[in-house]
């Protein structure tokens, strides 16, 4: 296992010896993780809480949130994007085989699942969808069996589209009101902390990896702000 640094993992999280395991900067995997996949993959500042991942690969991007009890299942291949949140008791199906080949049970298939950047689950979604788009969010208790496009809502057992009656998780913020957004972030705050590295309007950031920008980040995660690190900006 290779970790970045200011890594916060329980001596109760479990990882498989076959498991290569890459845990970016500063996250955290708590309670009783069980990590059993031939690749496992956090980006930066991401929190587990007493999750189960398992199968071939299981890949997060920076700043996501799963909560306790959830499974990602990586026998498909699992790929989840920046800035995700996966609710408690919530399951990522990426196959459905049990029954015996031998016997000539004839339904056993794997697939790849992908939910990209911003996508919510609320807690307690079953779902085996290929797809859960950019921004989307499902509602908490939904069997998902279809993918789910961008910036959309969905509900309910099957799951459906509700966005007309709900709306999207985004509103949307103009440049201005996301630069003074962040400005008065900083201003609550109060703390000294240098800023010049963030960009607001493109949610981006250079990260130096200090323990005061550390701290900083984890302050404004999950629900305040959250930025992807970058090279250049």
């Amino acid at each position: 296992m290779i970790t970045r640094a200011q890594c916060r993992i329980s001596p109760t999280v479990f990882f498989s010896p076959r498991t290569r395991a890459l845990i970016g900067h500063g996250c955290t995997l708590t309670g009783s993780c069980y990590i059993d996949c031939e690749e496992f993959v956090l980006g930066d500042y991401c929190t587990l809480h007493s999750v189960t991942a398992h199968g071939r690969s299981v890949r997060l991007g920076h700043n996501c949130w799963i909560g306790q009890g959830a499974i990602l299942d990586g026998l498909g291949g699992l790929v989840i994007g920046n800035n995700v949140g996966i609710g408690a008791y919530s399951q990522i199906y990426t196959h459905a085989q049990f029954g015996d080949m031998l016997a000539g049970c004839q339904h056993r298939s794997r697939w790849e699942t992908n939910i990209l950047n911003d996508a919510w689950l609320l807690p307690r979604v079953l779902s085996s969808a290929k797809l859960i788009g950019a921004r989307a969010m499902v509602l908490g208790g939904s069997v998902l069996t279809r993918d789910v496009p961008y910036d959309q809502t969905w509900g309910g057992h099957p799951a459906k589209d509700l966005t007309a009656k709900l709306g999207p998780q985004f509103q949307g913020a103009s440049l201005a009101v996301r630069v003074a957004g962040f400005a008065s972030l900083v201003r609550g705050y109060g703390k000294p902390v240098d800023v010049s590295r963030f960009d607001p309007v493109n949610r981006v950031y250079r990260p130096t990896y200090s323990p005061e920008e550390t701290e900083f980040v984890r302050w404004m995660l999950y629900d305040k702000a959250k930025f992807v690190p970058v090279k250049e900006i």
